[in-house]
C-alpha cells in the first residue's frame, strides 16, 4: 500500500512480486528478507548503491546486486546526495514477448456535407459530431449548425489544426464560421454546450463573390458595395518594391481583407487590416475584402512608397488627392498647384504655416477666374486637428489686402494669350508632385466646387518668404 509516498510492506520481504524502494541521499536501511531463491537488486538509471547481508554474502554483476536465497537481513545504502530508486525482484530470463497481433478495424466512412444541404445528427450532452467537406473553388463560406441547440464549432484541415473556431455566433445559439477558404478538404466539428441536447443539422453554404475593377501599376478605384457582399479586385504590380495598399470605407475603420499572391497563397495572416504597407513582387494579386453588414462607398488605392520630397521652384505642381505635400515657398512669395475635379465636390483644403490661397477656375481660351479664397488656418486645442479661422468681415481685414493685390496681378498673367501682362508670363512644365500617402484629411477649409480644372495660388498671410509648409487636398465624398 502506498499513500503520499509511504509504502506499507509485510516483513520479511519474500519478493514473490517485485518490491520498489526509494532511498534518500546518504540513507541506509535494513530490511529482513526470506528469499526461497536467488534475487536481484537493481537501481534505476544505473545509480550506484551499496548492498550486503548481515550473515551471508552478496555478489555484484555490473551495477546490480545478486542476493542468494537465504533468510537474513539485507542492508541497502545510498552513497550519493540524490535519491535512488531500487527494485528487488527474482532473477531469471525475461519472458519472451509474443508477436503483435494485426489490428485492422473496419472504420465507418465519415459523414460528408455538400453546399446548401443540411445534414442532421442526434446530439447528447456535450457530444461532438464531425463532418468532412471539399472546397472546389476558393471563396467565402459559411459553415454553421441549425436548430435550437447551443453549439461550439471549429474547422481544420489535414495540416492546420485551428483554421477557425466559434461559439454561439450564428442564428440563435448556433455556432457560425464565416471565412475565406481555399481549395481543399476540411473537417468541421460541432459540439453541444451547456444543457443542450437533441437533433440539429450541420450545413455549408458559399457566399457570392463580386469582382470590381482592379488596378494596374498604381492608381485608385471608387465603387459602391452592397451589404454582406464579398468583394474582390485584381492588382497588377509592374515593379518589385514597397507599396501602400488599402481599401477605406466611409464611416468604417475596421475593415478586414486578404491578399493572395499570383499562385493563390496569402502573403500575410488571414484576415488582416485593409490599410498598410506591403512588399510586393511583379504579378497579379487577388485583393479580397470581407463583407460589411451595411452598404458602403469604398476607395482602393495602390501606390508605390517613395521618399517624401519638398516641392519648390517656380513651376506648377500637379496635386493628387489624399496625399500630404511639403512645399517651400519660393523667393517670389507665391506657389502654384493644379488639380482637377470630375464632378461637383466638397473639397477639404489644408494649408499650414500661416499660408493662405485663392482658387482659380481654368477654362480654355479664357483668363483664370478667381472663385474661392482659402484663409489662413489657426491651430486650436479642440483635439480635432487643425481648424481655420476665416478672416472675413466685408473684405476689409488686414489679411486680405496683400493677397488681393497679388491675386489681381496673377489673374492678368493667366490671360497671356489675350495680350495683357505678356511681359510677366513664364511658361514652365507641369510637375507631378509626389509625396507620402495620408489618411482622410483633417478638418480644413471646406470649398464646394463644380467639375473643372483649377489652380491653387498660395502665399504667406504676412508676406513672408522662405516658408516651409504642408498642403493636403481631400474630400469625404471621395472615400
Amino acid at each position: 500500500v502506498t499513500v503520499r509516498g509511504l509504502t506499507v510492506q509485510s516483513l520479511p520481504i519474500t519478493a514473490t512480486q517485485p518490491v520498489h524502494l526509494q532511498l534518500d541521499g546518504k540513507q541506509t536501511i535494513e530490511v529482513p528478507v526470506a528469499f526461497s531463491s536467488p534475487l536481484m537488486v537493481m537501481a534505476s538509471g544505473g545509480s550506484p548503491f551499496g548492498c550486503s547481508l548481515k550473515a551471508g554474502a552478496t555478489t555484484k554483476s555490473g551495477n546490480d546486486c545478486n542476493v542468494p536465497g537465504v533468510t537474513d537481513t539485507l542492508t541497502l545504502t545510498n552513497p550519493s546526495d540524490q535519491p535512488v530508486n531500487l527494485t528487488i525482484s527474482r532473477s531469471g530470463a525475461v519472458p519472451a514477448l509474443s508477436s503483435p497481433v494485426s489490428y485492422s478495424p473496419t472504420l465507418a466512412p465519415m459523414a460528408r456535407i455538400t453546399p446548401d444541404v443540411p445534414t442532421f445528427f442526434d446530439f447528447a450532452l456535450t457530444q461532438t459530431q464531425s463532418v468532412m467537406f471539399d472546397v472546389d473553388a476558393a471563396g467565402l463560406y459559411n459553415v454553421t449548425t441549425q436548430g435550437l441547440l447551443s453549439t461550439d464549432c471549429r474547422l481544420r484541415t489535414p495540416v492546420i489544426d485551428g483554421v477557425a473556431q466559434n461559439s454561439g455566433g450564428g442564428r440563435g445559439r448556433n455556432c457560425l464560421i464565416q471565412t475565406y477558404l481555399q481549395k481543399g478538404r476540411y473537417l468541421f466539428t460541432a459540439a453541444t454546450t451547456g444543457s443542450s441536447r437533441g437533433r440539429g443539422a450541420m450545413t455549408l453554404s458559399k457566399r457570392p463573390v463580386r469582382e470590381y475593377p482592379g488596378i494596374t501599376g498604381e492608381g485608385e478605384q471608387y465603387f459602391r458595395v452592397e451589404g454582406n457582399e464579398l468583394v474582390q479586385q485584381k492588382l497588377a504590380v509592374k515593379a518589385e518594391g514597397k507599396y501602400e495598399l488599402g481599401t477605406t470605407s466611409q464611416g468604417t475603420s475596421n475593415m478586414l481583407c486578404r491578399i493572395d499572391d499570383p499562385e493563390g497563397w496569402p502573403i500575410e495572416a488571414v484576415p488582416s487590416q485593409c490599410v498598410g504597407t506591403r512588399e510586393l513582387k511583379p504579378g497579379t494579386y487577388l485583393w479580397t475584402q470581407l463583407p460589411l453588414t451595411v452598404e458602403s462607398m469604398r476607395r482602393t488605392q495602390l501606390r508605390k512608397v517613395r521618399e517624401a520630397i519638398t516641392l519648390k521652384g517656380n513651376k506648377q505642381h500637379k496635386l493628387e488627392y489624399f496625399t500630404w505635400y511639403t512645399a517651400e515657398l519660393g523667393p517670389d512669395g507665391k506657389d502654384e498647384f493644379l488639380f482637377t475635379l470630375e464632378g461637383e465636390t466638397q473639397l477639404d483644403v489644408v494649408l499650414t504655416g500661416g499660408m493662405q490661397g485663392r482658387v482659380f477656375l481654368l477654362e480654355k481660351d479664357k483668363p483664370p477666374k478667381a472663385v474661392e479664397v482659402v484663409p489662413p488656418m489657426q491651430p486650436t486645442n479642440s483635439g480635432d486637428g487643425e481648424q481655420f479661422e476665416s478672416e472675413s468681415g466685408g473684405g476689409e481685414g488686414e489679411g486680405e489686402a496683400p493677397p488681393e493685390r497679388e491675386y489681381q496681378g496673377e489673374g492678368d498673367e493667366g490671360g497671356g494669350e489675350g495680350g495683357e501682362g505678356e511681359g510677366e508670363t513664364q511658361t514652365a512644365p507641369v510637375e507631378v508632385a509626389q509625396a507620402r500617402a495620408a489618411p482622410p484629411p483633417p478638418s480644413g477649409v471646406k470649398l464646394t466646387l463644380p467639375a473643372g480644372s483649377y489652380k491653387l495660388l498660395t502665399e504667406h498671410s504676412r508676406g513672408d518668404v522662405g516658408v516651409t509648409y504642408q498642403l493636403h487636398l481631400g474630400s469625404a465624398t471621395m472615400l
